[in-house]
């Protein structure tokens, strides 16, 4: 894929267009960002479309992030656009940090940021013209282009269809066995399906995967906004990522957990659903084994092998998902 432009001429775009109270904010979140936290800044102040509000969260970055914050405030006050700034007085992780920022907008509609990614030009105003054009969707969602940070290369990716009607929860595992995720700042949320839902929980690197899930478990379907991709998605994998494998893989089980419990309480879900949820499950697994193994953490290998075997082990199940984990985790992917 060619080279993806984020960073734009306002008077050749015409951004800076306003049209009335915003009715979005753009949410963020960072931690010693400042090796991006330009560029995601930078491609706000080159949306077409500027009638949006930012609220920036640092959580308690011990580089000069917090500097750089400042410097961002400043630029959203020169151009017109309304931005509040906040900081954790210690360091809480992503679920916490998405959760608290997203209570903090005081707008109809949240959209998501991560400091590491990018706004393609139109990305606001398609989404102001969704809204407008689709006024009773709780939350949406379009593609992306995927870059990744070791080379540089850009490639889009398709977000699949996540609404299937009565099927949408069997699907969502479906999609999560094929490796289907959603892409956490593709999304738009109305506020009010946000509070409704829970939000965000305090959980280290899931919290999107886990969020997603109970909205369609509670019946929030999304929808899909075709077209361009909106969104730069920096892929850096999960050995450079801001928090350890143990606490990633721990809050996936805890997720998967979790939603079987109250399946098992609650006992809406179907069998195949049901089961489609434990195999994903017993990836998570495999996966947590693998990468403690890689990393010569045979102890803890050998917990994640005993939590698999408690739950629900299947020796053919086992060996069908190892074989196809084994490249993803000993390439260093998640």
């Amino acid at each position: 894929m060619g080279r993806v432009d984020c960073m734009v001429d306002a008077k050749k775009t015409g951004a800076g267009k306003k049209t009335g109270r915003p009715i979005v904010t753009v949410v963020m979140i960072t931690y010693n960002g400042v090796r991006y936290i330009d560029d995601a800044v930078g491609s706000l102040l080159g949306q077409s479309d500027r009638n949006f509000e930012v609220v920036m969260l640092d959580d308690c970055s011990t580089d000069s992030t917090p500097e750089k914050v400042r410097e961002a405030r400043e630029k959203f006050r020169k151009a017109g656009i309304a931005c509040r700034t906040f900081r954790n007085e210690r360091n809480r992780g992503t679920g916490y940090s998405w959760d608290r920022v997203s209570r903090l907008s005081e707008t109809p509609w949240i959209m998501f940021l991560a400091d590491d990614d990018m706004y393609l030009p139109r990305k606001v105003e398609r989404t102001l013209g969704f809204i407008k054009s689709h006024p009773a969707a709780p939350w949406f969602y379009h593609d992306v282009v995927i870059m990744k940070e070791a080379t540089g290369e850009k490639k889009g990716y398709a977000i699949p269809q996540f609404n299937t009607g009565r099927d949408s929860m069997r699907h969502f595992f479906e999609l999560a066995l094929a490796n289907c995720f959603m892409v956490h700042n593709a999304v738009a949320i109305r506020k009010d399906v946000y509070e409704k839902a829970g939000g965000f929980r305090d959980l280290r690197g899931v919290e999107d995967f886990d969020f997603w899930m109970r909205l369609i478990e509670q019946g929030f379907l999304p929808q899909k906004m075709e077209g361009e991709p909106l969104l730069v998605y920096r892929s850096r994998g999960l050995d450079a990522s801001r928090f350890p494998y143990q606490s990633y893989y721990g809050s996936f089980v805890q997720v998967m957990n979790d939603f079987l419990d109250r399946q098992g309480l609650a006992k809406t879900a179907d069998r195949e659903t049901l089961a489609l949820a434990r195999e994903f499950r017993t990836g998570i697994y495999i996966a947590y084994l693998m990468r403690s193994a890689r990393r010569g953490n045979f102890s803890l290998a050998l917990r994640a092998f005993g939590g698999m075997v408690r739950r629900d082990f299947s020796p053919v199940q086992f060996a069908k998902m190892s074989v196809n984990k084994f490249s993803r985790i000993f390439k260093g992917e998640n």
